[in-house]
């Protein structure tokens, strides 16, 4: 699949809970797993964008360069090349979104859990386009009858209202209607299988990792028990 980044430069990049390229024409590359650049006529190195160390200087470097391809490989991987002949490659989490790219009128291509890749905008309903080689090796997984990744944005959705709802005061939410609602997403969060549970374990663990204040991360600590997850 092509990114349609060509001929974008790069004009800045950050770094927070990840490392994000801006181009250009006002798109947004976010990596949020481990990723790998190799430099003009250097080595490949693997690098954590939450904390890229030394390797920095060499993704800072990538501002002004050009973007000569851009493109989801057969496994869900991401691989932009630049005109200096630098590469950026980003695989495919298991548990975990590995990169999105935001463009303009908020169009989104996100990596999604396992490799399968999910695309919409204003003007297109959501839709996925799962990888082949992905696909087979899910297919291995289940005995040859394919899985589908849980919808990380949603369970997200779903994890952050709950811990609004939580840390609310009885002024803004209604006690009953919170707790309404906490008991309607344990009921149907019931039917997820062992994997689901899993994968949604790790999604709630993951935010809590990330949360900067003490009181949100304790409420996402103990979400997996008030939901039932951990029986």
């Amino acid at each position: 699949m092509d990114l349609n980044l060509r001929g974008q430069s790069v004009t800045r990049v950050c770094f927070d809970a990840a490392f994000t390229l801006l181009t250009s024409e006002d798109y947004e590359v976010r990596v949020e797993a481990d990723a790998s650049i190799q430099a003009p006529g250097g080595d490949l190195v693997v690098f954590d964008p939450e904390s890229p160390g030394a390797i920095a200087a060499q993704l800072v470097s990538l501002v002004h360069d050009t973007v000569t391809s851009a493109e989801v490989g057969s496994v869900g991987d991401l691989l932009i090349s630049f005109e200096s002949g630098a590469e950026l490659v980003v695989a495919p989490d298991s548990d975990y979104e590995a990169w999105e790219l935001v463009g303009p009128n908020r169009s989104r291509v996100v990596c999604m859990p396992g490799g399968e890749i999910a695309r919409w905008s204003e003007q297109q309903p959501r839709e996925r386009w799962r990888a082949s080689g992905a696909r087979d090796r899910d297919r291995a997984k289940d005995g040859g009858h394919g899985s589908r990744p849980m919808n990380a944005i949603i369970a997200r959705t779903l994890i952050e209202l709950l811990v609004s709802l939580e840390l609310s005061d009885e002024e803004s939410v209604s006690v009953e209607a919170s707790a309404a609602l906490a008991e309607d997403a344990a009921t149907s969060l019931g039917a997820l299988s062992d994997t689901e549970r899993a994968e949604l374990i790790s999604i709630i663990t993951q935010m809590g990792e990330e949360a900067g204040d003490e009181d949100r991360q304790q409420v996402l600590l103990d979400l997996p028990d008030g939901l039932g997850l951990t029986e």
